[in-house]
């Protein structure tokens, strides 16, 4: 009977390590981190059709994006989803989504 007991609490020890063994992942053997390189190129106007994006584009880009005027389109980087999203639009249309639909120019008068 005492060598029964002894095989069995060997047993025991010895499964108890196995699972031990397996429990955590060698780190040079573990998979990486998946990342994702999907870069999407979209309209402002397009954009705001998504809510959700919508959202991360006020939470992420602030208004002085717009402070400098240049000629051509302002570009925003937003990350949504595991998709980084290029928010292109004009200085018009950033000025709309910022302040409000009917925002004109301001003019300073001499």
């Amino acid at each position: 009977m005492k060598t029964t007991n002894l095989i069995l609490v060997a047993m025991m020890m010895l499964f108890a390590t196995v699972s031990f063994a397996h429990s955590e992942p060698d780190p040079a053997n573990a998979e990486p981190a998946p990342t994702t390189n999907d870069v999407v190129k979209i309209s402002l106007k397009d954009a705001l059709e998504n809510r959700g994006l919508t959202f991360a584009i006020e939470r992420k880009v602030s208004p002085k994006l717009i402070e400098n005027e240049q000629p051509g389109p302002y570009v925003a980087k937003v990350l949504y989803n595991h998709t980084t999203y290029l928010v292109i639009g004009t200085l018009e249309q950033w000025r709309r989504f910022f302040y409000g639909v009917n925002v004109l120019p301001i003019i300073n008068e001499r």
